[in-house]
């Protein structure tokens, strides 16, 4: 038993999980592009706090580094940016010399979105009648911020 000890702690860093909203995953029908949103925003949340961000609010990713975190294909890759870009979620921008593709989450629209579909939730979801009174009496992110 001792032996497999630091298999399970290398196993339990926070590394080797990913973290997909379900509402992003009700919102865009597709577990791969809200892996792949919420990739960007974990990448992005990152340089944020190593103060990393170009002009404030912008990063750089390749393709090839959140194939190697996702497993998502390049060609979905693109389709997602695509689609992102197109509902105005992220904006990509190509910069520097040799030019790369950065990206700008727009947590704006990400909030907006969320509630929109805060109101499909089931019941089962919300803890109490209270939390599921305040979830749809208020915005989103103001939900987030009180104790439900």
């Amino acid at each position: 038993m001792k032996e497999f000890l630091p298999l399970f702690v290398e196993l339990s860093k926070s590394d080797g999980y990913w973290t997909v909203n379900k509402l992003f995953v009700k919102y865009f029908k597709s577990v791969e592009k809200a892996l792949f949103l919420s990739e960007l925003i974990s990448k992005q949340s990152y340089f944020a706090i190593k103060n990393q961000l170009v002009k404030g609010e912008w990063f750089f990713l390749t393709y090839d580094k959140i194939k190697e975190s996702t497993y998502i294909s390049l060609n979905k890759q693109r389709k997602f940016v695509k689609e992102l870009v197109n509902d105005d979620i992220i904006d990509v921008k190509m910069m520097g010399i040799p030019a790369k593709q950065y990206y700008r989450i727009n947590s704006n629209i990400i909030v907006n979105t969320l509630d929109k579909i805060r109101d499909a939730l089931p019941l089962k979801v919300i803890k109490n009648k209270e939390s599921l009174k305040k979830l749809k009496t208020m915005p989103y992110k103001e939900y987030l911020q009180t104790d439900h």
